[in-house]
């Protein structure tokens, strides 16, 4: 679906000499992009294992980011409660075992997949701030 997308904003781009159509192209890209960063994140959240505080401190932000879905530019107050949240599991006690280990070591892969995913949209606006640029200095 989102392959289908990609190719009518080309056409739409192709077809127009407004240079702002391609925003369309790059935004899919994005969705396509963070799409497959969830599907890689599926079984790993699936297989979780113990319930531990940091799985709670990493559930509360996930909770704010569902909570905060827009199209709006917000990835820069989500990454700052990332980093908050980081810095909670780094000041609690290391695992004690291997199971507890293992779950943690999973929790530590959702999350740095949590930050590519909203790096991946903090670029996609920094790419559409160029092209504002470009079109108003033209």
């Amino acid at each position: 679906m989102i392959k289908k997308a990609k190719e009518v904003a080309i056409r739409d781009i192709e077809n127009h000499l407004i240079k702002n159509k391609k925003h369309d192209y790059f935004y899919l890209e994005m969705r396509e992009d963070q799409f497959n960063i969830l599907k890689r994140m599926l079984p790993v959240v699936s297989s979780l294992g113990v319930s531990l505080k940091q799985s709670e401190y990493f559930a509360d932000f996930l909770e704010f980011l569902s909570e905060n879905v827009s199209e709006k530019n917000i990835t820069h107050i989500s990454l700052k409660k990332l980093d908050e949240c980081w810095d909670l599991i780094k000041k609690t006690d290391l695992p004690k075992t291997r199971e507890e280990f293992e779950t943690r070591a999973n929790l530590f892969y959702l999350m740095n997949e949590i930050e590519t995913y909203l790096r991946i949209k903090k670029k996609l606006y920094a790419r559409k701030g160029e092209e504002t640029a470009v079109s108003d200095s033209s």
